[in-house]
């Protein structure tokens, strides 16, 4: 009934009720996904200027969903979007800047033009990613004062990897004095939103104080597939670091799957596990 009422809404031409169907579709949710029907009512929305259907349909041409991959399109419907000021669309016509997608050429600094809009608008992600072209000198000079001040208004967002990322500038005093206190802080909060490399970060820092919290973190990353926490929980088995007794089949075992990511140094310690 929810559906048939909104649908009927929109095939008479109610804009927001054709985005709001148009979603619907596209997610599936309380309803059948589809993305031909998604595509259809999200496109009447956008051309009549409804600045999330924009954004959405963009997504739709770039993931060719209900229509065929078209990033030209995707780059002109999300421009639409980011002129009118949505955030996330400015993010993403830097992104198609920064990676020449949909556009006649790469241009850094036009991304960073984008992500510094999406920036004043408080978009995390965009901070985030500034952050990073501070730090690496992409399309900016290298510039670690303003890197650390990207992070941390990310971080301050509750974004998880520009938690990780701050954690990095205190250890390494990047933009700011080294603070290890600090960065165990920002570490745990990224980790314990399951962020992979601060849970392999904060295995490491808690090897020297408590064998069980360095294996319960590098346990939590290697189970998402990260490679280096794989190794290193294989190291804490034959070693018997956090567990009750040593386990070589344990170790072998993720060992085998950080090789199998390519980790030279979990190949190295499967070759000496079998000499």
């Amino acid at each position: 009934r929810f559906k048939n009422y909104y649908e009927k809404a929109a095939d008479k031409g109610n804009v927001n009720a054709q985005y709001y169907i148009g979603k619907l579709y596209y997610k599936g949710k309380g309803i059948e996904k589809d993305d031909k029907k998604a595509f259809e009512y999200l496109k009447k929305a956008a051309d009549k200027g409804h600045i999330d259907a924009q954004y959405n349909l963009g997504f739709c041409y770039a993931e060719g969903k209900g229509i065929e991959e078209d990033f030209k399109k995707a780059f002109e419907y999300w421009k639409k979007a980011a002129d009118s000021g949505n955030a996330d669309a400015q993010y993403n016509i830097g992104c198609c800047y920064i990676g020449g997608l949909g556009v006649e050429k790469a241009d850094q600094n036009k991304a960073i033009d984008y992500w510094n809009e999406a920036v004043s608008e408080g978009h995390a992600v965009a901070q985030n990613t500034l952050g990073k072209c501070f730090a690496e000198g992409v399309g900016c000079e290298r510039n670690f004062n303003n890197a650390f001040n990207f992070f941390k208004m990310a971080a301050n967002h509750d974004y998880a990897d520009a938690q990780y990322n701050l954690a990095v500038c205190y250890i390494e005093g990047l933009g700011v004095e080294k603070d290890y206190k600090k960065a165990f802080e920002y570490l745990k909060k990224a980790a314990d939103q399951g962020h992979t490399m601060a849970q392999n970060t904060l295995g490491k820092c808690y090897l020297d104080v408590d064998y069980c919290k360095a294996f319960e973190y590098f346990k939590r990353a290697a189970d998402q597939g990260y490679a280096y926490a794989q190794y290193n929980l294989g190291v804490c088995y034959i070693e018997g670091f956090g567990v009750e007794n040593a386990d070589q089949r344990k170790a072998i075992e993720y060992w085998e799957k950080a090789a199998n990511q390519g980790l030279d140094a979990a190949k190295e310690a499967l070759k000496k596990s079998r000499n």
